[in-house]
């Protein structure tokens, strides 16, 4: 079977598609912020109000989870007002997560 090279728009449309799907499963929060995957490979979510940066925390466990099946990212950075309030790295979190259990 022939499968053709995926051309840069390709490669975009796939990048928004997933983010888009991210954003489904957390659409009462990420729906209100500008969210990207950044030149460091980390999920960068800015947050436009002080009440999205808490819902998102508050769900912290499972936006990291669908971050790295989604996406593939291992860092979550949180901003608001234009300053980096929060940044979570999967694998720490994954880690205390499991200490706990």
């Amino acid at each position: 079977m022939f499968f053709p090279e995926l051309t840069v728009d390709d490669w975009m449309l796939l990048n928004r598609f997933r983010l888009d799907r991210l954003r489904s499963l957390f659409a009462q929060s990420l729906l209100q912020c500008l969210v990207y995957v950044d030149r460091h490979h980390r999920l960068a979510i800015h947050c436009s109000e002080p009440w999205i940066v808490d819902s998102l925390l508050t769900d912290l466990e499972e936006l990291c989870d669908y971050a790295w099946l989604i996406l593939g990212v291992k860092t979550i950075v949180f901003l608001f007002a234009q300053e980096e309030i929060c940044c979570v790295r999967y694998s720490s979190f994954d880690a205390s997560v499991h200490m706990l259990l």
